[in-house]
Parts: structure tokens; sequence; C-alpha cells
């Protein structure tokens, strides 16, 4: 129906602006079918009134009132019998003109209606006898102090917002009463906590940042009490954000803001604000398509059928958060002094940190924050189409990227340099098709009193997609980069100690594991400030007895560093000269919403229904990445580094046949008894090194792992287990894998405890968080005089749609009371007091001898059946042992110890309903006072 409106509208037309709207069509076909249907929260407002005989004060049935906004008619309505007249969904705008005429009356007109979203807005006409042709009493509205629908709501207009001192919808919600004030950012509101509280913009559910241009909002609404049916999902209230929409008259404007940030010599002094606020901000608005206003006898007029707004901003700040009283730094000269000259060692040899002896004329202050910047681009657009006087379409969506270093306080002395990076991603886009039943009746419809009135629906679809990146700027997704100092090559010989082989019984000198003799080291410029380090350290001692024979020597050292190795920190507090941020993840958060409302009046009764559905899908990943080199050096070659082939020992023999007294050994390596690709003790890490240099995966060559340049390595050639296990702790996840790829599949709760690839490895596949939100409301809205009422009730369904544990003690499945018969040789015999669904607790997870006792719930209970209030008196050698159907136990092919959880112990999550009525009423006592 809606494009079948849109192409009978522009048959009329040539063919040209025929050819542009197929396309145009085709576009929206594609939008909408990409993003479905819905609404709710559209942030719509309701005009309403009363016309009556300025004379008498009786009522005026049958009065026209039309609403206009930039001489184009929006919509209309004829007053009733009492002379009341009610326009429901109006978007939200501050220059409607409203206009009242009936035969008898002068016209009249008010300029300047402010509607406000989700609330009703009140304008009435007190009407003089008498026709004045082409005569029209034009009225200046004013805002009231109280409004009638006021309640627990703060509205801040477009233009109120522009005359603020700080920029965004911050600074409009926080004027609200019983929101907090978070250093110009939204805290609290009524003092719940982060995440109580929603924000919507355009209707659509934010996730993500709710930034916009200053240009494009409309208005910003503060709901903090007597929510009405349509929102929920929050305890604390609801902000609820309209843009600007399509103007029927072009317009534009361009801001350019600038605090200067100019220093003007060499003490560091600024001509301007230090802290370096730039800003250029543009937008534009206007009709893209008008057809002949059918309503002009003239037929000069036309009317708009497709507009436009677009607006967009960039942003430059220095410092965006600076210190009210300042910082202190290390000086220029001093710093790049501790940079390249880190160490510094005593007469016994000690290594000391350079950074430990800065005293304060090494400081300086500054009321800026070093390399803390941050940028920003934020646009926001809209497309309407004004389909007829009744339908109209919507089409939107906003854009916010920025990037800011991450300032930290422990970095902010030596090493505010390293910095990680923060950039942030949100864009959303959403489709609204509203349409209004009987907007202007007929005279025959204005003499018949319909029992049903002021009927309109609106279908709203939206999708919105959040990323965050934090990284090394430098480095970014090439992990092992972070820490990484130099090539460190390690030179080896062989060692021999008297004694006999066992096999032969000969005597003689036996090979026994390499020894290292000497760490040669060439910097690196990828992390030069941490190359300092260790390169100070080798200029310090040309000799490397007892300093660089092996990589542990320059470990066990105090200022000498190893790839992956962090200088140590300033008298515990500051973060020393070259520390690298050791961080790289991602988050994406997406939302795809589903909403529609429908409203109409019963008499003096305004219905509103409606329903939403939401599909959040969380997806993360994230690397401690400095670890890697650690982990890597430590799993190459363990499975046969030390361990020699004792039982085929090779016989020194000279070219006469003599013994030539020494027996040599390979390094043993074990196949897998089971015919596994890796080697008894091989990682996979050492697998994919060895196959990535062309050796023999099987083979024994010894790798040198810090001698290879960080390009050289992948974290695909990792296991999961590699990652995870061993507390290394170096990769969390979910909705990626652990090679940081993004998974789209729904692995099983089973498959990360029991799938494995084709080495035989455990992939560990964990799927994104994707929680399901559903709900309905419906609301009864009446107004008695001056009384409004609103009474419903909102449905909330909220399903984890993920696997949760049955039992919050239990991590497998226990034994009850109804379920044990005996334990080890003793027939059980519960207290009488202990029902049968109690879980029966014994002295050994492995081999349980006796009863414990019982848990009923959170009521614990000893073996007697005396209630007690501490369970560890449960405790045995073991633990707290429930008596287990399945205790967990090595595997039977591997040897490996099961997981202590298995699936037996997890259900579905039961999908939480909550009913929520919905009461609120409010009338002013007076001009000045209003009850809510």
């Amino acid at each position: 129906m809606i494009f079948a409106t849109l192409a009978a509208l522009f048959q009329k037309h040539n063919s040209n602006v025929i050819l542009m709207t197929r396309r145009l069509l085709l576009l929206i076909v594609l939008i909408i079918s990409a993003l479905g249907i819905s609404k709710a929260q559209v942030g719509t407002g309701t005009l309403q009134g009363s016309i009556t005989d300025q004379e008498s004060g009786e009522p005026v049935p049958f009065a026209n009132v039309v609403v206009t906004q930039a001489g184009q008619q929006v919509t209309g309505a004829t007053t009733d019998f009492d002379g009341n007249y009610k326009i429901p969904a109006l978007k939200p705008a501050n220059d409607y003109t409203v206009k009242a005429s009936v035969v008898g009356f002068t016209a009249q007109e008010k300029r300047g209606v402010v509607i406000k979203a989700n609330q009703n807005n009140f304008v009435d006409f007190k009407m003089s006898a008498g026709v004045k042709l082409d005569e029209v009493v034009v009225i200046d509205y004013e805002v009231p102090l109280i409004e009638k629908d006021g309640g627990s709501k703060t509205t801040v207009t477009g233009k109120d917002i522009e005359r603020m001192p700080s920029r965004g919808a911050a600074a409009a919600v926080t004027t609200a009463a019983g929101v907090q004030d978070n250093d110009g950012a939204i805290g609290s509101i009524r003092g719940t906590r982060d995440g109580s509280s929603d924000t919507y913009i355009d209707g659509v559910k934010v996730r993500g940042s709710t930034a916009l241009p200053q240009a494009a909002y409309e208005q910003v609404q503060v709901l903090t009490g007597g929510v009405p049916a349509q929102f929920g999902d929050a305890t604390g209230g609801i902000i609820s954000i309209t843009t600007k929409g399509a103007s029927r008259q072009t317009y534009g404007g361009l801001e350019v803001v600038s605090s200067g940030g100019i220093r003007y010599n060499d003490n560091n002094d600024f001509l301007f604000d230090p802290q370096g606020y730039h800003l250029v901000a543009a937008n534009i608005s206007g009709p893209l398509f008008s057809v002949k206003d059918r309503t002009d006898p003239e037929g000069k007029k036309k009317r708009p059928i497709m507009g436009y707004f677009l607006a967009g901003e960039v942003n430059f700040q220095a410092d965006p958060r600076p210190s009210a009283i300042g910082n202190y730094y290390v000086k220029d000269d001093v710093l790049r002094d501790l940079e390249q000259n880190p160490i510094v060692q005593d007469p016994n040899g000690a290594s000391l940190l350079r950074s430990e002896f800065v005293r304060q004329n090494d400081l300086e202050w500054t009321a800026q924050r070093r390399n803390t910047r941050r940028r920003s681009v934020v646009a926001s657009g809209n497309l309407d189409f004004y389909l007829t006087p009744s339908i109209t379409l919507k089409v939107g969506g906003s854009l916010d990227f920025n990037d800011s270093k991450i300032y930290s306080y422990n970095g902010s002395l030596f090493n505010y340099n390293n910095n990680g990076m923060l950039t942030n991603q949100t864009w959303r886009v959403y489709g609204r098709f509203t349409q209004r039943f009987n907007a202007q009746p007929s005279d025959d419809e204005k003499k018949k009193k319909s029992a049903i009135s002021n009927a309109y629906y609106t279908i709203q679809a939206d999708y919105e997609s959040f990323t965050q990146r934090a990284f090394n700027e430098n480095h970014r997704d090439e992990l092992f980069r972070y820490g990484y100092l130099g090539r460190f090559t390690t030179y080896r010989e062989e060692t021999f100690q008297p004694g006999i082989d066992e096999n032969t019984g000969l005597f003689g000198f036996i090979q026994g594991p390499p020894n290292d003799t000497l760490v040669d080291f060439e910097a690196s410029d990828i992390n030069p400030n941490l190359a300092a380090y260790t390169q100070q350290y080798y200029d310090l001692n040309p000799n490397p007895e007892g300093r660089y024979e092996n990589l542990t020597q320059i470990e066990q050292d105090r200022g000498a560093l190893r790839n992956g190795d962090v200088p140590r920190s300033v008298y515990s507090l500051w973060d020393n000269t070259g520390t690298q941020y050791n961080n790289y993840s991602i988050l994406n958060q997406t939302q795809f919403r589903v909403m529609a409302m429908g409203a109409f009046d019963i008499k003096n009764h305004s219905i509103q229904l409606g329903f939403e559905y939401e599909q959040r899908t969380d997806a993360f990943v994230g690397y401690a990445p400095r670890g890697l080199w650690n982990i890597t050096r430590l799993r190459a070659n363990s499975h046969f580094e030390d361990v020699l082939d004792l039982e085929n020992p090779i016989i020194g023999f000279d070219e006469n046949g003599n013994f030539t007294d020494t027996i040599f050994y390979n390094p043993l390596y074990t196949p897998d008894p089971n015919g596994g690709t890796l080697g008894v003790g091989q990682s996979f890490i050492d697998y994919n090194i060895r196959t990535a240099l062309g050796l023999d995966p099987t083979g024994t060559d010894f790798i040198d792992i810090d001698s290879y340049d960080p390009e050289f390595f992948d974290i695909s050639w990792f296991s999961a287990d590699e990652l995870i296990n061993d507390g290394n702790n170096l990769v969390n996840y979910y909705g990626y894998d652990h090679t940081g790829q993004r998974r789209r599949d729904r692995p099983s709760f089973d498959d990360f405890f029991t799938e494995r690839d084709e080495f035989g490895n455990f992939t560990r596949r964990i799927g994104a968080f994707e929680p399901i939100y559903i709900a309905g409301f419906i609301q009864d809205e009446f107004t008695f005089k001056d009384l409004i009422f609103r009474v419903g009730v909102r449905v909330d369904r909220y399903d984890a749609n993920q696997k949760v544990l049955k039992d919050p003690y239990l991590f497998r499945e226990a034994r009850t009371v109804d379920e044990t018969d005996v334990v080890g040789s003793t027939p059980l015999t519960a207290p009488s007091n202990i029902p049968g669904s109690a879980v029966v607790y014994v002295n050994s997870i492995e081999n349980p001898t006796a009863v414990v006792g019982y848990r009923d719930g959170d009521t614990w209970y000893d073996a007697t059946g005396t209630q007690v209030t501490d369970p560890s008196i449960l405790r045995s050698g073991t633990g707290i042992a429930p008596y287990l159907f399945d205790p967990p136990s090595n595997d039977p092919i591997t040897g490996e110890p099961e997981p202590v959880t298995n699936s037996g112990a997890f259900k579905d999550y039961e999908p939480q309903i909550n009913v929520m009525p919905r009461i609120s009423f409010s009338f002013p006592i007076s001009e000045n006072a209003l009850f809510f």
C-alpha cells in the first residue's frame, strides 16, 4: 500500500521524475525489507484543546482546526459537539501554526506552537462572533509555565539546547529534576545504577553513543516518573530524543568553533584555551520533490511530498577532560634522556632504574593532560515522504565515529607517550510508516458522531550497531609487536659428563642436555624505548659472563628485558618509560528491533496498544598480547628439550674402530601412541612453527623463538587451550574464536567440552550472547476537565537464550534424598525433617562412604538434620562434596582430566515474564502549580 500510493502520486509528473522515483522506491523497498516492520517509542505528541465563544463561553462545534508548518498544511481536525478537538501523532517541533475557523466567527491562528513528544499539548481558542472576510486574528503561542500533562517529565527544545553553555543531549537531560550531573555527562537518574535508564533516538533504543550533531536536536525529553506503558525495560528513567525532520522550506547553516590552543612563547604559555577545542558543523534541510497544492484555489502553491534533513560535525579536542588542578609531568628533555638511557648500574653491577632518581626540579606543572586527544565525526539524516495528508514515511539514521587516547594515571608521569587507543563506532538506521484515519472528516462525517475517532498506527523497524576497539596505535592487531624489543640469538654447546651408558655398559663422556653460552641482542625500532633497557644493559656489560649467557640471566636482572617483558614500575606507582599498552580487544554489539503501535479514541478515552521485539547480539574478543612471547618461548621445544634418547646411544669410534670415550644421544621425540599428529608433549604452536619454517614437524631441531621477527608469528598457530589454560588468560572471547575470527554459528554447550579439530585440539567455541526481549502493552488515557489519567499494563518477556545452571551450587548433577538408597555400603536413612528433594553431601566426591549433610535450596543441614548457618562445617579433606551421579575423572583415551562441569548440570534459561500495571494522573492546581 505504501509504494502503490507513492507510484500513484508520481504518475502525474514527467518521465525523469518517474525514473528517479522508481530508483528511490527500489531503495526504500530494500531498506524496509531488510529492516522489517516496527514501532513504539517514536516520540510523537498529541495536540488537543477546545474552541469556545468568547462572549458566552459556549462550545463551538464543527469548527475546523488546521495545523501548518512553514506555510504547508500538516493535518487537521474538527471539533465535536462539545467544542473539543484532538490531533494525534504529530512529530515534535517548535514552529507549528494552529488555525481555527468556523462559519459565524472570526478565524484565529496561534503561531510558534510547541508540540512535545509523548504528551498531550493543549491549545485552546476563544473566538469572537462575526465574520470578517480575509481577516485572521494572529496570537503568539506562549508555553505555559505549568503544563497540564507535565508530571515527572522535562522537555527541552532544540532552540533551548542551542542556548545552553554545553552541547548535546546531556546538557538538556542534566537540567531535569532527579538527574545527576556527572561532570557534564548524564549520571544516575533517580539514584539508580548505570544501565537502569534507557535512551531512545527517534524511537531507536540506543546501545552505543547518543551523540548527535547539535543542529539535529528537535527535542529532548526526560521521563522520571509516571512512565507510560509504551516504555519498559528500565527502572531509572527514559530519555527520548527526537531529531529534526525535513523542512518545507530550504535552509542550512554552518558553525565553526575554536578555542585556539596556540602557544606564543617557549614557556608553553597559551594564547587561548590550552585544551584545544575545535569544531566544524553544518546542516541543510528542505524539500526534494513538490506537487501542486490542490487546496490552493489559484494553483500557485506547491506541496512537498519528499524532503530531507542532513547534519554533521567534525570535532577535535586536545584534552576532552581537563584537570581542574593540573598535572605534573617529567620535563621533555628529562623524559627523552630517561627513554634513551633508562638504567644505571651501581658499583656492584646491579641495574637500577634512573626514573627512581627523578627529583622535583625534573618535573613541570601543566594544565593540559598529555596525549589524550579525541577526534569525532557525527552525522544524522532523515528522508521524509508526505505520501498523502494522512500517510507519512520516514527513513533515517545517524553515525558517530570517534577515537581517543586512553588516559592512564599510572602512565601519566613517565609513559604518556604509550597511551592506548580507543575507537567507538555507532550507526543506526530506521524506517517508520504512519497513517492517520479521518484526519479531516467531510461535512457529512462531521454530523455523525462515530464511536471511534482519531485512529492512527505507526510501524517502525530499526537496526543498530556498536563496535569498540582498544589497541596500541602503532601495533593494532599485530599482536607479537606488543612487547617486542629485538632479535635475541642464543648460541648453545653440547655438554658431557663422565659416566657409564646403561645400554652398552661403556664408560666414557656421556652427552647431557645442551648449554646456552651466549645470547646476542639486536635492538628493533618497533618499540625503541623498550629496547633501550636491554641495549643499555649490553652496553654497560661488554663481558657476557654471568650477564647474558642465557635468557634467564637477562630475566633475573632488575633492568634488562626480554621480548614480552615489562619494565619494573617506579615505586609501584608509575609505569616506566616504554611500557606497552597491553590490550587488543574488539567489542561488537548489534540490535534489531521490530515495533508497532496503534491508537484510537472512544469518546473521551484514548486507547493505545502496541508491541516490540528486540534481538541483541553481543560478541567480544580480547588479548593480553605481551604474554604471547613468554608462552611461545615455553611451549616451543618443550616436548624434547632436556630429554635425550638414552635407549639409542651413538658410540664414537676413530678410523681404527677404537672407542673414542664419547657417547652421544639424539633428542627424544615420542610419537602419539594413539596416532595423533602431535608428538607426546608437543604443543600446537611448536608444530605450526616447524611447519612454517619448512622443518620436519616431528623433528627435534631447536627453535630459537626470540630470534624471529614478530611478523613471522600468527595467533592462529595456537590452540585454544594454549591461550586460555594454565592460568595464562591471554585471550577472552565469545562470539569470536580464540584466533579473533568472528563466528556466526551457534555451538552447543557440549561443543565447548567435546569438539576437536583435525589435530585433536579442543576448539572451545563460544557463541555470541543473543538475548531476546518481547513486550506488549495497552493503555487508556482519558481527561476529565483538567484531570488527566493514564491507566495501562505492560507485559515484558526476557529470554537470555542460553544455558544456565539448574542448581546455583552445582557444576554437575547431584543425587537428592529420593534418588539415594545407599552411600558406600551404608543404606541412607535421612532425618525426618529433610525433604526428598534435598541434595545429599558426602565425605568424598570420588569414594563416598558417609553422609555429612543436606541442602534444601539455600538451607543447609548437618548429617543429623540440624539446620546450620555455616555450611563449611560439612567440609572434608576434598572440600564440600555433593553426592554426584557422575564424578569427574580422567579421559580414558588421552588421560586428560575431565572438565569439572558437564551439560547435565545446565538447563535452558526460563524466560522471565513481568506484568507491570501503570497508573498515573495529573491536574493543575493553578497556573503555577501541578499535582501529579
